[in-house]
């Protein structure tokens, strides 16, 4: 069984290609900010400024109604904004689309996790402390 068996969207960002490594077609492309590539803990690691953002014009098939899971490994520098987007989907809410995100919440260290989906669905105590994984 291979990483990728099962799996929506991997991307390792590891490198500025911003693959989906399942093959799926998730290629990010980086829309704004500057985003650097550097070494992580294992493999590579992504380095975003604060305004980078990377997006894909795929449409990400999850929505409220189906269940998913998702993970990512993070190192926080610190606030910059009350709200942080870790990731997440933005769909058209005006003509009854649904968008959800996984949020860093908080100015200061440590931080919450937050989720929304058309309204904060979970909001964990402070967990996420600046500068450690």
């Amino acid at each position: 069984m291979a990483l990728t068996d099962g799996i929506l969207a991997y991307w390792k960002l590891d490198n500025t290609s911003w693959a989906d490594a399942t093959g799926n077609g998730y290629t990010f492309t980086n829309t704004s900010g500057t985003v650097t590539v550097g070494t992580g803990i294992i493999g590579g690691d992504a380095t975003f400024d604060g305004s980078s953002l990377l997006s894909t014009t795929s449409t990400f098939p999850v929505t409220g109604s189906n269940p998913f899971s998702y993970s990512c490994w993070i190192n926080w520098g610190g606030a910059t904004a009350p709200y942080q987007t870790i990731f997440g989907t933005r769909n058209s809410e005006s003509s009854g689309g649904e968008s959800w995100a996984l949020i860093l919440e908080g100015n200061t260290s440590p931080a919450s996790i937050a989720q929304y989906a058309g309204g904060f669905t979970f909001q964990s105590d402070p967990v996420i402390y600046a500068d450690t994984w």
